[in-house]
Formats: structure tokens, C-alpha cells, sequence
């Protein structure tokens, strides 16, 4: 807990240092053409992926807000990586083994992170425990039953649906389940307050009603549209907004908004249920 609470005063303590550095040497304001895209892209492909980029990290503490208008773009390579690595290992991969590394590349890529917010989630929101009750479960790093018998069941039923998936759909969903996940993110972001009156690492990134955040995101989204059929892209679409208002009601009613925890468990939530309609779709 003590560690936990020192390593986010580092962390906002660094963003306050960069800022402040930032504007006294007036750079900040000047930052144009490609340092503006590259600078938050990079910062939020450092903190959504273990991808090893150091280039320009010093200056991450500046552009976390402005990452997150990257953030499904990150989820659009993510996917196009898993679809071209599917698409090769369904010529000589038995179709069970090829799920399973499927799962664990999307769980892998961001480091577990994901995973780890979700049971983290699981363990506040079925605590049966009033709202700051729930807020101390999810800040404590032991998992609880709660969350070992939700990933159980969250990893059983992404296997489930995605061993049911023929492979053109799988190859597909295995392209969408990312870039859905990532898109749910932003969403619950600019839907929801932060939770934690005494801030937290989500917050360093949260910017509530940025219109730039939300134009990007749907452009991005729409990008997918060249590379899958535009049916699966209207589904992965519907499913996502449908799962994460739903989701973001409930993480309303509990804790009063989102956490860093919350984030992750949208995403993981979501690539599941994508990946579980579309079994249902095409059984």
C-alpha cells in the first residue's frame, strides 16, 4: 500500500516537474506538426503496450491527456498484428492452441494490465461493501475470490467463443477485439467522473468532454473498415458502445465514476463480449 501510494506521488510529481519545465522554457506552447502527433502516440505506446520505445519518454508527463486521442489506434495495430499473426498460424496451428495464444497475446501485449484491473474490479464491485469499502478493496494488490472466480470465467468464456469462431471470423475478431477494447476506454473516460478524490495514475490521463479525443477515436475505429468487412466493424461497434454504457452505469452506481482499475476491466469486458456475439452470430 505505502509503495503503491509513493510510486503515484513520483509519478504526478515528474508530470508537474515536466509541465512546469515545459512552459518556463515556452516550448510547449510552440510544439507543432509531427512532435504533436509523435510525442503522445509514443506516450500512449508506452503505456498500453510492453512494446520497449524509449524515444522522447522524458517527455511523457506532458502528453498524457493527449495520448489518449491515440489510444485506438494502438488498439488498431495491436489488432492488425494479431490478425496477421493468426491468418499465418491457421495453416499449421491446431485451432484450440491457436485460441489460447490468441488470448494470451491480447492479455500479454499490455502487460497484464488489463487483467489485472479487472479482478481488481471484480473484487470491489461484488464485495457487497459501501463505496469507499470498495475503492480500499481495489487499491489493495492481493486479489480476492471475487476476482480468481471472474477471470476464471472471463478467460473461459473468450475461449468458448473464440474456439467456436470459423477461421476467416477468427482471424478477424482477433483483429477487433483490441480496437473495440481500447475504444471502450476512451468512452467510459468521457462518460464518468474519476472516482478517487485523491487522484490516481487514470487520472494523469483522464480528459472528460474533449471533442478531439472523441473525433479521433471514431475516425480511427472507422479506419478498421478497410481491413475487415464493414458488417463486423457496425457489430464490434454496437457491441462496445452497448457493453460499456451498461458498464459504466454500474461503475456509476458503485464507486461514483472510474478508476485506473475500472478502465482495464471495460476493456477486458468488452473484448469478451465481442468476441462472444460474434460466436453467437456466426454459429
Amino acid at each position: 500500500m505505502n509503495e503503491s501510494i509513493q510510486s503515484l506521488i513520483f509519478v504526478q510529481s515528474k508530470f508537474i516537474d515536466n509541465t512546469l519545465q515545459f512552459h518556463t522554457e515556452g516550448t510547449y506552447g510552440r510544439e507543432r506538426g509531427v512532435n504533436t502527433i509523435v510525442y503522445p502516440f509514443l506516450a500512449a505506446l508506452r503505456f498500453l503496450t510492453v512494446i520497449p520505445v524509449s524515444l522522447y519518454a522524458e517527455k511523457d508527463g506532458v502528453f498524457f491527456q493527449a495520448s489518449v486521442r491515440y489510444f485506438v489506434l494502438i488498439g488498431l495495430l495491436i489488432g492488425g498484428a494479431g490478425f496477421i499473426g493468426t491468418k499465418i498460424a491457421l495453416s499449421f496451428m491446431p485451432h484450440p492452441v491457436l485460441c489460447c495464444l490468441i488470448m494470451l497475446y491480447s492479455s500479454a501485449i499490455s502487460g497484464f494490465l488489463h487483467l489485472d484491473g479487472f479482478t481488481d474490479t471484480c473484487d470491489g464491485f461484488l464485495s457487497a461493501q459501501p463505496r469507499e469499502k470498495i475503492l480500499a478493496i481495489m487499491h489493495d494488490s492481493r486479489i480476492g475470490a471475487m476476482g480468481v472466480i471472474s477471470i476464471f470465467f472471463l478467460l473461459l468464456v473468450k475461449y468458448a467463443s473464440l474456439s467456436t469462431l470459423p477461421p476467416a471470423t477468427l482471424c478477424y475478431t482477433a483483429f477487433l477485439m483490441p480496437v473495440s477494447g481500447r475504444a471502450a476506454i476512451v468512452l467510459m473516460m468521457q462518460v464518468l467522473p474519476y472516482a478517487r478524490k485523491e487522484g490516481g495514475i487514470g487520472s494523469l490521463f483522464y480528459s472528460r468532454y474533449n471533442w478531439t479525443v472523441i473525433v479521433y477515436s471514431v475516425f480511427f475505429y472507422a479506419v478498421s473498415m478497410i481491413f475487415i468487412p464493414l458488417s463486423l466493424v457496425i457489430y464490434g461497434f454496437s457491441i462496445m458502445l452497448l457493453t460499456t454504457l451498461v458498464f459504466c452505469w454500474w461503475s456509476k452506481k458503485m464507486i461514483g465514476g472510474a478508476t485506473g482499475d475500472t478502465l482495464g476491466a471495460c476493456s477486458e469486458i468488452n473484448e469478451t463480449v465481442v468476441a462472444a456475439v460474434l460466436a453467437i452470430a456466426f454459429y
